[in-house]
């Protein structure tokens, strides 16, 4: 899937989920099979792009997924299998850089590239 159909998906999902906020006290299932659904598609096509070396579509639909989980709730994220991502800590990456040269690192900005998979 396309970043800007991820993008898409992801401000529908946002949509869904704000829906389901307002009336939850008299609704509390409205949309949650979409949105699980839709959840579920964002993360995959969040791996795939940075697996394509996206990393900056990657980066902002990571985030806005992280966002999207959080209003779900925890509960219901992990009821239905949705987790958020795993991703290497800046002092991990900094010290992989140092020993291995297969990252590019600029620790003066304190970034870093990764050739690595999240999961």
């Amino acid at each position: 899937m396309s970043t800007g159909k991820l993008i898409s998906l992801a401000t529908s999902t946002l949509s869904l989920l704000l829906e389901r906020q307002r009336l939850q006290a008299s609704h509390p299932t409205l949309h949650l099979p979409q949105i699980t659904t839709n959840l579920h598609k964002i993360r995959e096509g969040v791996i795939i792009l940075h697996n394509a070396s996206d990393d900056e579509g990657a980066e902002g639909l990571r985030l806005h997924y992280e966002r999207l989980l959080g209003m779900l709730g925890e509960e219901e994220a992990e009821k239905f299998g949705l987790h958020p991502f795993v991703v290497p800590s800046v002092t991990a990456n900094l010290n992989t850089c140092l020993i291995s040269r297969q990252h590019t690192c600029t620790c003066a900005a304190i970034t870093t590239t990764s050739t690595g998979t999240w999961s």
